[in-house]
């Protein structure tokens, strides 16, 4: 499937290079944010065991999450914006506005309406879904710039 505009000239190797970096920069940060939803609740079962305890206030803070939420929108709004410019393709646009949505309401838990569990599936759905659109980004933006030709081995 051709993914090329008719009036839209190929992406400048620099310029899909800069939005390449940060699809994968907002890739890494949304594995980080999985790899942390998913373990962080099985460390914390498992500390006591060990003989670990935290004190409450750092099970409290939510400074880590604000912090990671706001860092994923900035970079990964970016990506997807500048993604969006040069694609016209609405399928990345969206998953990112879904999937950071899903990862804000898992994350921040307005009015409490959650239970734990709820709060960690519906943030790691979120990330799925950002890398789902992250990948479609970047492929999107490749086939601006690939053309195929008799040395393509695919």
């Amino acid at each position: 499937m051709n993914v090329v505009p008719h009036n839209e000239s190929p992406l400048d190797p620099a310029e899909e290079q800069q939005i390449g970096r940060l699809d994968r920069a907002a890739m890494w940060i949304s594995m980080v944010c999985l790899v942390h939803c998913m373990a962080l609740p099985l460390a914390l079962a498992l500390l006591p065991s060990l003989g670990v305890s935290l004190l409450p206030k750092y099970l409290d803070n939510n400074l880590f999450h604000v912090l990671f939420a706001f860092v994923l929108l900035g970079v990964g709004g970016l990506a997807f914006v500048q993604g969006f410019r040069r694609h016209h393709l609405w399928l990345p646009l969206l998953g990112g506005v879904f999937g950071t949505s899903l990862l804000f309401i898992g994350a921040f838990n307005p009015a409490g309406l959650l239970p734990e569990l709820g709060e960690h599936l519906i943030t790691v759905a979120g990330t799925l879904v950002l890398l789902f659109a992250h990948l479609r980004n970047r492929s999107a933006l490749h086939a601006l710039t690939h053309a195929h030709g008799e040395h393509c081995e695919h």
